[in-house]
């Protein structure tokens, strides 16, 4: 839901410029040509994979030396960070809402004590998101051709 209202804020009401040119200049051209089965794959992976190394192992190590607090905080960051990797003074509310989610993920595992939960949660978060991307870059792409 929060995604799709930030999708509207970009799209429709104009908020966010740097955002639109995030969507337009990398979402948008690596989505377009996903097949579904491309779709499912990525999601999967990258939903299961990111949760093993970031609220798995990467917690686990982190949380034993600092603290789960500031273990917490740090291995949010970090996931926050990876996501934009060379962009992320540029895109610094993508890094903070990146943030938020890596947050989000990090409370729900500790709070139930499983990864599987958030993996799952992840892995259809990445499914929808590129599902979504995938329709509205061609939308763009057919919008484009019609002028």
């Amino acid at each position: 839901a929060i995604n799709y209202l930030l999708h509207i804020s970009v799209a429709h009401v104009g908020l966010f410029p740097s955002l639109s040119q995030f969507r337009s200049e990398y979402l948008y051209p690596l989505s377009k040509d996903l097949l579904l089965r491309d779709i499912s794959l990525i999601a999967l992976l990258s939903g299961f994979g990111e949760e093993l190394l970031f609220r798995g192992v990467l917690a686990y190590e982190v949380n034993s030396l600092l603290g789960e607090t500031l273990g917490i905080l740090l291995v949010s960051f970090v996931f926050a960070y990876v996501h934009l990797i060379g962009m992320a003074k540029e895109y610094i509310l993508l890094l903070i809402l990146y943030l938020g989610v890596g947050l989000y993920y990090s409370y729900l595992s500790w709070f139930n004590g499983q990864i599987l939960t958030v993996a799952i949660s992840h892995a259809l978060f990445n499914f929808l998101s590129l599902l979504f991307l995938r329709k509205a870059a061609n939308n763009q792409h057919r919008a484009r051709h019609c002028l």
